[in-house]
C-alpha cells in the first residue's frame, strides 16, 4: 500500500527571528537530517502531514517508492524524530502541521521504540564485499541500541547474538544471524520497552540493484529476502513499518517459491542510459536526462543520429560509434557489449517483461527513448464480456504482431474492439478503463499500441 502525500507544501521556518531575518536563513542543499535542518533554522517544507496519513492507514507495512533526491530520507528522518521513544522532539515539531492534532501528538510523539536504518551503502563489486557492508550497517544500528545489553528484561541468548552482530572487530556473525538481525533487535526492543516497535527502512532496494549490476543477485537475494520476511511478515513485535526506495518490486510464484521481480527490466534500463551516454554529442552542453513518470520512463540524449543512420536502421541493430574512447571504456567495464547489440537487447528484454515496444523519437537536436512501465503488479483485469468479435478482428492481429504487441495486449485490444464495434463513435482512455477495468496507464499503453499498428487515429 502506498501513502498518498498531500500535494500542498507549507514553508515553515524553525527560526523565530521574524520575517526580516528570513533572508539570512539558508537552504539545506543535500541535507537529509531532520534534526539538523530544524535546529539550524534552515528552510523546511512541512511534510509532517505524512504522519497523520500513516496513522490513518490500516496497513502494517507502507512502501513508498520515489526517484533519487526526492526527499525520502528526510521524511524518514522526520518520522524517526517524531516516534522514537528515546527522544524529546516537541521543540522540533513546534509550528508544523502535525502539532495541530494535539491528541495524536500525545498518543504517538516519542511514545514508541523506533528502529531506523538505511541500506544505501550496501554495495560492492563482489558478494563478499557487499555482505561486509551489510554487516557494517547492522553493526552500526546495534551499537546505536547498545543499551539493550544492560536491560534486565532482554534474554541472555538474544544478548549473545546481539554482541556478535555489534562487534565489527571480533564478532563472527554468520548468514543466519544477519537474516534474523532486524527481528532480533525488534524482539529485544519490545522486551525492554514493553511496546511494539516501529520499523523505518530507507533505500531498501539498493542491495538488490547493486547485486543485479555486479552479478551476485541470487546470493544477495537470499539474505535480503530473509531479512525482510522475518522483519515484516507475521512479526508480533512490529507496530508498523515504512519502507522507502526507488524501485517497485513485484513477485512471481515458481512452485512453492516466491521470487522478486523488478517492475522494469534492469538491464534494459541500463542499456538505455549507457547508449545515451556513449552516443551523445559532447559538443552540446545539454545533459542526458532520465525522467520517471507514472506510466513510463524516458531517456533523453542530446544527439543526432551519426553516420547516415536513421531510427529504423538503428532498431535493426546497425550502429556507428561517435565516441570510440568512451565506448571502449564502457565495454571494458562490462557496461556495454559489442556495438550494435544494445537496441535489439532493449527490445527483447521489454518483450520478455510483457511491456509494449520501446518508443524512439527524434526531437530538435536529440533523441528520446521511452519505456512503458508496469503501473501495478496486480494481475491484469480483463472484461468477462461474452465473445462478440467477428472474424474482422483477425485482419488486425498481424498488424499488432508487427509492432511486437504481446499476446496479452492483443487479447485486451480484441475486447476493446468488441465494445467499440457496438457503438461506432470516438473513444478514449476513460472508455478503455471502463471496458477492461484497468488503470489509466494501461489504457494509455493500449491506445499507444493501437496507434503504432495504425488501428486508430487521434482526433481532437
Amino acid at each position: 500500500m502506498y501513502v498518498k502525500i498531500q500535494k500542498k507544501a507549507i514553508l515553515i521556518l524553525y527560526s523565530k527571528k521574524g520575517a526580516a531575518a528570513m533572508k539570512n536563513v539558508s537552504i539545506p542543499v543535500g541535507v537529509s537530517n531532520f534534526v539538523k535542518i530544524r535546529e539550524n533554522g534552515d528552510y523546511y517544507i512541512d511534510k509532517s502531514g505524512l504522519i497523520k496519513e500513516l496513522l490513518k492507514s490500516s496497513a502494517k507495512v507502507t512502501w513508498i517508492t520515489r526517484p533519487r533526491r526526492f526527499g525520502k530520507t528526510l521524511n524518514m528522518s522526520m518520522l524517526a524524530s517524531f516516534f522514537d521513544i528515546r527522544k524529546n522532539s516537541k521543540a522540533l515539531f513546534e509550528g508544523l502541521e502535525i502539532t495541530e492534532n494535539q491528541n495524536l501528538c500525545n498518543d504517538w510523539m516519542n511514545q514508541y521504540p523506533t528502529l531506523f536504518l538505511t541500506f544505501k551503502d550496501v554495495d560492492g563489486l563482489t558478494f563478499e564485499s557487499a555482505r561486509d557492508m551489510l554487516r557494517a550497517q547492522i553493526a552500526q544500528i546495534c551499537n546505536e541500541h547498545e543499551y539493550l545489553l544492560n536491560s534486565k528484561t532482554v534474554s541472555e541468548n538474544d544478548k549473545q547474538t546481539f554482541r556478535q552482530l555489534a562487534d565489527m572487530v571480533n564478532g563472527r556473525p554468520d548468514d543466519a544471524m544477519l537474516k534474523i538481525s532486524l527481528v532480533l533487535l525488534m524482539r529485544m526492543m519490545q522486551a525492554h520497552y514493553g511496546k511494539q516497535v516501529i520499523l523505518l527502512l530507507d533505500e531498501y532496494d539498493v542491495p538488490m540493484a547493486k547485486a543485479s549490476a555486479h552479478g551476485y543477485y541470487d546470493q544477495m537475494l537470499e539474505i535480503i529476502r530473509a531479512i525482510m520476511s522475518t522483519a515484516l511478515k507475521d512479526n508480533s513485535y512490529l507496530q508498523f513499518a515504512v519502507i522507502t526506495g526507488c524501485l517497485n518490486l513485484g513477485a512471481e510464484i515458481n512452485g512453492i517459491y516466491r521470487s522478486e521481480e523488478y517492475e522494469l527490466p534492469a538491464k534494459a534500463v541500463r542499456e538505455m542510459v549507457a547508449n545515451a551516454v556513449v552516443h551523445r554529442s559532447y559538443l552540446d552542453e545539454a545533459c542526458v536526462q532520465v525522467c520517471i513518470f507514472d506510466d513510463r520512463l524516458e531517456v533523453l540524449s542530446p544527439v543526432m543520429l551519426y553516420g547516415g543512420l536513421d531510427i529504423a536502421t538503428v532498431k535493426l541493430g546497425k550502429s556507428r560509434c561517435r565516441n570510440e574512447a568512451i565506448a571502449e571504456a564502457f565495454h571494458y567495464m562490462h557496461i556495454i557489449e559489442s556495438w550494435g547489440t544494445g537496441i535489439p537487447r532493449l527490445y527483447n528484454r521489454s518483450a520478455e517483461y510483457g511491456l509494449p515496444e520501446p518508443l524512439f523519437e527524434e526531437f530538435g537536436d536529440g533523441i528520446k527513448v521511452t519505456m512503458f512501465r508496469k503501473v501495478s503488479n496486480a494481475p491484469e483485469k480483463v472484461s468477462n464480456a461474452p465473445e462478440k468479435v467477428s472474424n474482422s478482428f483477425e485482419r488486425y492481429m498481424q498488424l499488432l504482431k508487427e509492432v511486437q504487441a504481446s499476446d496479452k495486449y492483443i487479447k485486451n485490444i480484441e475486447v476493446v474492439y468488441a465494445f467499440y464495434s457496438e457503438d461506432d463513435t470516438p473513444f478514449g482512455q476513460v472508455n478503455i478503463m471502463a471496458w477492461l477495468e484497468c488503470s489509466k496507464s494501461k489504457a494509455t499503453n493500449i491506445m499507444h499500441l493501437m496507434k503504432m499498428a495504425d488501428l486508430i487515429e487521434i482526433t481532437k
